[in-house]
């Protein structure tokens, strides 16, 4: 079963994330990729898909929600009302277009207890997302819809809406200078424009001029941008007192109302959609601060293993500090405890610390740290205040079940007996534990496949 998301650019998308998590948690497999497509070329890349039928459908993002409605088989009457979409669905040799833009629209003011009915509200922005929202605030009875938007569109946008919904207000704007002269205040003030977005044109110097309105005591600012999470056009309105919501939720939840239409039924949907904000909120985190994610803990606990699975699944690099240990000394790890001892060892290891603290060679990276390395005080203040220190926990009997075939590869267990080994796991945990637990995220990895363990720390780095 194939999907995607279509847009340009998409490489900022979080769309594959989202649907490789919400299949894994269902248990459905789903081959889900991100497809970026030129605007000249997105008609022609439709109707071959539409020729091939090999998606069962696609998520429609920026600039093409209102590109595709000549292509359609059915139509839902959300998208026959507004003239745009978000989702394509083929099914039965046909194609569908939906819009569940509007579902997570109504969900966010649900989840914020925003009550529409007779505001006065502000619109920036008259693209298919725009529409989306109008929908919703005329459904929903909102007194007064002003939309500010330089482009000839915004007048054929209320036109539309002003026939669909005739007990709202409907005004178009095209200079801001005109919104400075209302002195009714607004209760709601929404951003559906790309102004602010990761990647996009910054909308500082257009924001800014929020200041210069006037606002209800309840006001509400939201901003249809979710990456990066608190943007620019939310850090202006909270300046003013103004409640800030980003499109985070927005997107959860037009996903899981898109899953529903291309497989059916969601099992706790309300779990599922707590934990994809956690996970998101993580990933959002991890792609805006760029910072090195550190993994450390106690032999047999998957460091190396885990950090690979991270590096590939963020696009980062991975470093392994034991094998940069080994290029340095020309020695196998075994062959340095044999031959040179474990103090000359951490010598190394310290050298090795230091060099990529110095260049930054970690920035952007995962790096996976020794199970010893952050004993050293100096080495753990340096490394948990330069990046995401992460803690992989298991108890003493799985680290035993982990490492009791590969006692040749762990110098500090080699020729003991098994009682010996449990013995020195033990011996050792209670030294380096108390320095582990004060790491800023513990994982406990006991029950936990690799993919799981790295979907936790994403989802704990969101909670911070």
């Amino acid at each position: 079963m194939k999907a995607g998301v279509i847009g340009f650019p998409i490489s900022h998308s979080l769309s594959p994330f989202i649907f490789k998590f919400i299949a894994r948690n269902q248990h459905i497999e789903i081959d889900y990729e991100a497809i970026e497509v030129l605007p000249q070329n997105s008609l022609n890349f439709i109707q071959d898909l539409n020729q091939s039928k090999k998606y069962i459908g696609l998520n429609v993002t920026i600039p093409f929600k209102e590109n595709f409605l000549n292509e359609l088989d059915y139509t839902s009457p959300e998208v026959e009302a507004i003239g745009a979409l978000n989702v394509l669905h083929w099914s039965e040799n046909k194609l569908f277009g939906f819009n569940t833009d509007i579902v997570g629209i109504q969900k966010t003011f649900e989840e914020h207890s925003f009550e529409l009915k007779n505001t006065n509200c502000l619109v920036f922005g008259a693209g298919g997302s725009a529409k989306a929202l109008a929908f919703v605030l005329g459904i929903k009875k909102a007194r007064q819809v002003i939309i500010l938007n330089r482009s000839n569109r915004v007048h054929s946008l209320i036109d539309t809406f002003s026939k669909l919904f005739p007990e709202t207000n409907w005004i178009a704007e095209t200079e801001y200078s005109e919104l400075e002269k209302i002195n009714d205040p607004f209760d709601l003030v929404v951003n559906t424009t790309p102004l602010g977005m990761t990647g996009k044109e910054s909308g500082k110097d257009f924001f800014i001029k929020l200041n210069k309105l006037n606002y209800s005591s309840k006001a509400l600012a939201f901003d249809f941008i979710y990456s990066p999470e608190f943007s620019e056009f939310m850090q202006v309105a909270k300046l003013l007192g103004l409640k800030a919501v980003g499109g985070l939720g927005m997107l959860i939840d037009q996903a899981l109302a898109t899953w529903k239409i291309w497989i059916g039924v969601i099992e706790d949907e309300k779990k599922l959609h707590l934990q994809l904000k956690h996970y998101l909120s993580g990933l959002l985190k991890i792609r805006q601060e760029a910072k090195p994610i550190f993994l450390t803990g106690f032999m047999g606990v998957g460091k190396s293993s885990v950090g690979q699975l991270m590096a590939q699944f963020l696009g980062k690099n991975f470093i392994d500090t034991d094998q940069l240990i080994e290029t340095k000394a020309g020695l196998s790890i075994k062959e340095i405890f044999k031959t040179k001892g474990e103090d000359y060892f951490r010598e190394i290891e310290n050298e090795v610390l230091g060099e990529l603290q110095h260049v930054g060679v970690t920035n952007n990276c995962i790096v996976s740290l020794g199970g010893g390395s952050l004993i050293k005080e100096e080495n753990f203040k340096s490394i948990s205040t330069s990046g995401f220190l992460v803690y992989l926990k298991a108890s003493e009997e799985t680290i035993f079940e982990r490492v009791k075939n590969q006692i040749y590869l762990r110098p500090m267990l080699m020729n003991l007996s098994e009682i010996e080994v449990k013995q020195k796991i033990v011996e050792l945990l209670s030294k380096r534990t108390i320095v582990y637990d004060k790491a800023e995220i513990v994982v406990q990895t006991d029950n936990l496949s690799l993919e799981d363990t790295v979907y936790k720390i994403i989802s704990v780095i969101g909670q911070l």
